[in-house]
């Protein structure tokens, strides 16, 4: 079955490096199709591969398709036996492409083709806010406006509302899932924590940090998480 994004078969890179050095194209490009790396954090996984035009045409660039890759023990390398690899990564979209063979048509025309996870779109979403802000220096009152309901915002309630501005729809973060387990809860609420004119994603990821987490993506289950840096 080899590598399909969208139900389209992707070109193998070696046999198009041929075809480029053999027309004096460019190959800067080989060494990134076809891959995707999927990091901890804000900032969205990144992935490229090979189609030609003829499959890129049908693909709609709103929409999320899963990259398949079903591979034989002979083209994983460290492998052995007869067995079959297949990792399928989900939900990811086009950002991007690039025609590497200008001049041709067709499927002979191929695409150095970028994807990205639903992180990239998430980060657009924007928040106004400020937590926990103080009536003037030194106060025991705070700004009414800052509180959660006339309470103070809590770590975890504070992770929770940024959470829910970014989205808990399955298109954007999905249900809240709460701390980590081994998440020891400050001794400290937070406070002075404002964003205003921010993104809300740039914003859950700077509260994450101070508490010594992460936001996880697993794109083969399609779900986000809340990890603990350096925990097992």
């Amino acid at each position: 079955m080899g590598i399909t994004f969208g139900g389209h078969a992707c070109l193998e890179p070696n046999s198009l490096l041929r075809s480029c050095r053999d027309s004096n194209l460019p190959t800067w490009w080989h060494g990134l199709p076809n891959a995707w790396t999927c990091p901890l954090g804000v900032l969205s996984g990144i992935g490229h591969i090979l189609l030609p035009r003829t499959s890129l045409d049908t693909l709609d660039l709103n929409s999320a398709y899963d990259l398949i890759f079903d591979l034989s023990a002979t083209q994983v390398r460290g492998a052995g036996g007869n067995r079959r690899w297949s990792v399928t990564h989900k939900s990811l979209q086009v950002v991007g492409a690039l025609c590497l063979t200008p001049g041709r048509r067709g499927e002979q025309s191929a695409y150095l083709v970028e994807l990205a996870d639903r992180r990239r779109t998430c980060s657009l979403v924007p928040v106004n806010k400020a937590y926990n802000v103080r009536s003037e220096i030194g106060a025991a009152t705070y700004f009414t406006a800052t509180l959660n309901a006339a309470a103070l915002w809590t770590w975890a309630t504070l992770v929770e509302d940024l959470w829910t501005t970014v989205g808990i729809t399955a298109t954007r973060l999905g249900t809240f899932p709460g701390m980590p387990t081994a998440w020891v809860t400050p001794t400290e609420e937070p406070e002075a924590l404002a964003f205003h004119g921010a993104y809300a994603l740039d914003a859950l990821g700077v509260v994450l940090e101070r508490l010594g987490c992460a936001l996880r993506l697993d794109s083969q289950q399609d779900t986000f998480s809340i990890v603990l840096l350096g925990g097992t």
